[in-house]
């Protein structure tokens, strides 16, 4: 009976490693991740590598209204004609995290979309990260 028991055991904390580790792979793409790769392209992101892309598309800018500051700043809308301050794709524009932040204006609307480096960005992720954790 202890055998037997000590074997279920065994099985159930296999299974639970299993479920984590699947979990942990399955990270799924945002819809601006899935319209800027191809299959092929998604399938070989591991989890990590997902949970970057994703972010990138979502959080790795921040939009400000600043009239009269953006005159000199490369239109946004030269890369993606359809971005608008609630529409940002940075796969579309080509704007990806470097060492510093990049700055574009939206036409001229008055708005500014400040693109974070990837310093910052890798900053904010690991905190998303920290704060989605279970306590």
């Amino acid at each position: 009976m202890i055998t037997r028991f000590k074997n279920r055991i065994g099985l159930v904390v296999a299974l639970i490693i299993s479920c984590l580790a699947t979990q942990a792979q399955d990270v799924a793409p945002v819809e601006k991740v899935a319209n800027a790769f191809t299959n092929v392209e998604l399938e070989s992101f591991n989890a990590e590598e997902m949970s970057w892309l994703n972010f990138v598309a979502e959080d790795s800018y921040q939009v400000s209204y600043m009239p009269g500051k953006e005159r000199d700043l490369e239109d946004l809308l030269a890369r993606d004609p359809n971005a608008t301050q609630t529409n940002i794709n940075p796969f579309k524009a080509q704007i990806l995290p470097g060492s510093e932040h990049q700055y574009f204006r939206i036409g001229d609307t008055g708005y500014v979309v400040i693109f974070y480096s990837e310093s910052r960005c890798q900053t904010l992720l690991d905190r998303k990260n920290i704060n989605q954790q279970p306590h």
